[in-house]
This record gives C-alpha cells, sequence and structure tokens, in this order.
C-alpha cells in the first residue's frame, strides 16, 4: 500500500510539472516560450497587415482571415504592410531572413500579434500555434458569439527539431475510412 501512495505521489507531481511547464497545451511544445500578463483581443477594429511582396503569406493570413471570420462572426480586414501607421489592434506579418525556413518567432501582447517567419511556410506554422492558444470554437464550422475571442499575451520562437514529417494513419492494421482521412488531412 505504502509502495502504491508513493508511486501515485510522484506520478501526480510529474504530470503537475509537465502541465505547468506547457501551460498552453502547445502541440508540439515550442522551444522558446515566455509568458507575459494581458491578453491580445480580436475586435472589428482588427486588421491583419502582410507584406505587399509575398503572395505566399497572403494566403496564410486570408486563411487565417476566414476561419476567424466563419466562427466569430467579427469582420476583420487584411491590408498591406505599408499602411501600417499603429500596430494597435493588429497581426502583424513580417519576413525575417535570419530564421530557418519553418522557423517563426510570435509575439503577443495586449496591443498586436507580430508574426516574424523567413517564408509562409513557417507563417503557416505561427498560425497553427495561434489557433492552439485561441478557443477551441476556432475548430468548429458553427458561429459562436458567446465566446470572448482572446489569446493571451506570450512570446514564442520555434523550428521543426527534425528534418521530417510524419503521420501514421494504418493503426494496428486498421486502416481509416476515405472521410476520416479527408477530415485529418484537412
Amino acid at each position: 500500500m505504502k509502495k502504491a501512495f508513493h508511486f501515485l505521489f510522484f506520478y501526480f507531481l510529474f504530470i503537475t510539472c509537465i502541465q505547468a511547464d506547457n501551460e498552453y497545451s502547445i502541440l508540439p511544445r515550442p522551444q522558446r516560450l515566455d509568458y507575459k500578463s494581458g491578453v491580445f483581443r480580436f475586435s472589428n477594429r482588427t486588421t491583419i497587415f502582410i507584406p505587399s511582396s509575398d503572395t505566399a503569406f497572403k494566403t496564410v493570413a486570408e486563411d487565417f482571415k476566414s476561419r476567424l471570420e466563419k466562427v466569430s462572426g467579427l469582420h476583420i480586414k487584411i491590408s498591406d504592410k505599408t499602411e501600417l501607421k499603429s500596430p494597435k489592434y493588429s497581426v502583424v506579418f513580417s519576413i525575417n531572413n535570419d530564421l530557418k525556413e519553418e522557423a517563426y518567432k510570435l509575439q503577443i501582447s495586449p496591443a498586436s500579434i507580430q508574426i516574424e517567419a523567413s517564408t509562409a511556410v513557417g507563417a503557416f506554422y505561427a498560425v497553427q500555434t495561434l489557433y492552439q492558444l485561441l478557443p477551441v470554437e476556432i475548430y468548429g464550422k458553427d458561429l459562436s458569439r458567446q465566446v470572448c475571442w482572446e489569446i493571451p499575451a506570450v512570446d514564442i520562437e520555434d523550428s521543426p527539431r527534425f528534418a521530417y514529417r510524419g503521420v501514421l494513419l494504418d493503426v494496428s492494421r486498421h486502416f481509416m475510412p476515405i472521410d476520416f482521412i479527408k477530415q485529418f488531412i484537412d
């Protein structure tokens, strides 16, 4: 009985430490995550600014905008970064050639969200992190007006640890239905 108690004690201590280290439940866990105070709130005043020279960044920004508008009912506009006068209430995509191809920096403050990446692939992964920080309703298909669309203030730097990515769909020799595979890929 005493051994079982010790096991449970250390098990819960271990689980608590893991959860405290990754409070925001971001998967995969970023290489650097610094907590800050405050939250960024999306509203109809929110504008997404993109670099004018890159159409791939525009595609990433438009996908983020359309998903957020679909579930939140907000009206967000996209503008050229050259029109940026004040970063307040904005999501700003920037090209940072010092970062690796899939790496990104994400700085969320109560005033703005800054996304830096060298390519649109890195910006895409930054947006995936934003989705994980938003309320779970972001993954829904229906309008959710009762949700407060806000993200906790945080600084994140991340890049892939491995040169490859993979997923296994043939789990224990059980083939998944085509509809499931299409949804999984989406």
